[in-house]
């Protein structure tokens, strides 16, 4: 990782998670975002995402990994994939959670990065999922829960022991 990132740096609040599409196919825009070294950006397919805390606690166990020299990956967009599928594996990370079409994606990025991708992006808006979808779209990780509070805890959790449990 060329920009190293410390977890003490981290400022969520900046964080940058829309729903949007492209006018450049996914492969072209996954190309722009190595290409261009956008290591805070990744794309994500919406129905596959619970919610925005899904992503931040995939993004702080990657810059956590990254810290502690436990990384899977070279990339800290792409561990950021793997711990968002909850799996060690990139190619079942793609297929979990990856974006599959330009034409809908929910867009991770930093600020910084955001300022080099936003060219590419367009019909951005807010994303958020009703409380049923958010469960609906858990169950594909195996979580379940009875109100927010409790999911986005069982999320947490269960990104954090997902490296631990594929080994």
């Amino acid at each position: 990782m060329k920009n190293r990132v410390d977890i003490q740096d981290v400022d969520t609040k900046n964080i940058i998670i829309k729903r949007c599409s492209s006018k450049l196919t996914i492969e072209r825009l996954a190309e722009n975002i190595n290409n261009n070294n956008l290591e805070c950006t990744q794309i994500f397919n919406p129905k596959s995402v619970i919610n925005k805390i899904h992503l931040i606690s995939a993004y702080l166990n990657a810059v956590n990994a990254f810290s502690s020299n436990t990384n899977i990956s070279e990339r800290l967009n792409i561990e950021m994939l793997l711990y968002s599928a909850m799996t060690n594996q990139i190619n079942k990370a793609i297929k979990k959670i990856g974006a599959d079409t330009n034409k809908d994606f929910v867009l991770f990025s930093t600020p910084g990065d955001y300022k080099k991708i936003s060219v590419f992006i367009e019909n951005e808006k807010e994303f958020s999922n009703s409380f049923d979808t958010q469960l609906d779209i858990a169950k594909k990780y195996n979580i379940t829960a009875e109100n927010e509070k409790n999911l986005n805890l069982f999320i947490m959790q269960a990104i954090a022991l997902s490296h631990i449990k594929d080994k």
